[in-house]
Order: structure tokens, then C-alpha cells, then sequence
């Protein structure tokens, strides 16, 4: 397979509003296509599909590109650096020539991140978000009861997906610092705020099929939060 990338951003003003992709570039490894691209002015809870088309030598742009992994289909995107892959092989057998990519995003409906209850407390996910292989859960813990003093352990944190491999919490983040195991007091009606990170997660991963965070209160370890079914 010989090819010469040529990449290109087209904006679409009048579907994408007020996102916008720029930075649009690609390179060849192996059998597959990279293609990179930043996104910008996106909303916070707000999903968005995504579609790459194609052109080769100058011609029509074809597509959208079934066999791609990555930052790209439908779901919640935050602003930033973005990564596909594309499969041109599995896709096409193979292209001979020059190829140029248009990216088009559109807007869908803002979702509300769920919550769940345990006891006295009260989980909200505030957002979910894949860096490359990292996903970050970023989430807050109320306690609407007397303040009460709860351990919180990456390995009693875990995600599993459509697959039904389990990947447990590699750490977590609170007021900057880092954390596999830490004892936090929760004060009464004031939120306790920290990141979930969970290394490792397959390119096609584009959903968490479970979430359960499990916390440690008087001396015993509680089945705690579950979520399901969350995009990100």
C-alpha cells in the first residue's frame, strides 16, 4: 500500500456551531492511518458524533470511515487533542495515492451524568473522560448524615466493559495530590470531590458497561456506588 497523506479541516459553521476542529494531521503506521486532530468549544455534558470522509487524488470525499478506533462516533467529547486509527485494510484492502480527510462534528443533546446513594451518601459523576489509554472518572461524594470518616481504595474501585474485563483503578486525585488508598472525613453537606484513573483501556472501549466504587466505613467494606452503562 503506497499513499501520501494529505489532511485538511473543512468547518461546517452551520452544523457544528460553536465546535471547531483544527490541527487536522495524519501519518501512516504500518497498515493503519493515524489521524490527529484538536476540538475545541465543546460543552461540558454534551455529546457530539464525529465523522472523518476521504478524498483520494483530488476526488469526491467518500465515507464517513467505518473501520476507525478512537476519538470519533458518538459520544460525550471534551475539547482537546484527539487520535483515530483507521484500518484502511480492513476497510478498503489497501489505497494507492494521495489522500486527503474532512472531519465533520455535530452537536447532540446534553445528558445528565447519573447518581447513586448509599446510606447517608450521595455519588454524583461529574465527568468521564479517556486521555489515550487513561480513563478519568471525575466524581463527588455528599454526605447528608453526621460526618462520618470513609477509606477509599483504588482496588476496590472498578470498571468492566462490554467484554466483561475487569480494569481496576490504577489511583485517584484529590486537591492535586495522588492517592491508591487514603481515609477522607466527610463533613455534612459538604462535597467531596476526587478523579478515578484506570490505565490500560482498549482504543474500542467507548463505554463503561459497570462502575462500582466501594468505600470502607466502620470497619467494613461497603458494596458502595454502582453506575452503568456511562459514556464517555
Amino acid at each position: 500500500m503506497k499513499t501520501t497523506l494529505l489532511s485538511i479541516a473543512l468547518f461546517f459553521n452551520y452544523i457544528s456551531f460553536s465546535q471547531t476542529v483544527t490541527n487536522v494531521d495524519s501519518h501512516q503506521e504500518g497498515n493503519n492511518i493515524v489521524i490527529t486532530y484538536k476540538l475545541t468549544g465543546c460543552t461540558p455534558q454534551q455529546t457530539s458524533e464525529i465523522f472523518i470522509y476521504y478524498a483520494l487524488n483530488d476526488e469526491r470525499f467518500i465515507g464517513p470511515l467505518k473501520s476507525v478506533t478512537g476519538d470519533i462516533g458518538n459520544k460525550l467529547f471534551t475539547s482537546g487533542d484527539k487520535k483515530v486509527i483507521w484500518d484502511v485494510t480492513k476497510e478498503l484492502g489497501g489505497i494507492d495515492g494521495n489522500v486527503k480527510f474532512k472531519i465533520e462534528t455535530i452537536p447532540g443533546q446534553k445528558v445528565s451524568l447519573p447518581s447513586a446513594t448509599s446510606g447517608n451518601f450521595k455519588c454524583d459523576i461529574l465527568k468521564t473522560e479517556r486521555k489515550g489509554t487513561d480513563l478519568y472518572v471525575s466524581l463527588k461524594i455528599t454526605n447528608t448524615g453526621e460526618d462520618e470518616n470513609i477509606r477509599f481504595s483504588g482496588d476496590r474501585c472498578k470498571t468492566i466493559d462490554k467484554n466483561g474485563n475487569i480494569i481496576l483503578c490504577k489511583s485517584f486525585i484529590n486537591s492535586g495530590k495522588s492517592y491508591t488508598t487514603e481515609d477522607f472525613m466527610l463533613v455534612k453537606d459538604i462535597p467531596l470531590s476526587f478523579t478515578l484513573i484506570f490505565s490500560n483501556i482498549d482504543m474500542s472501549f467507548e463505554a463503561i458497561s459497570l462502575l462500582q466504587i466501594e468505600y470502607l466505613h466502620k470497619y467494613s467494606w461497603s458494596s458502595g456506588f454502582q453506575f452503568k452503562n456511562l459514556k464517555f
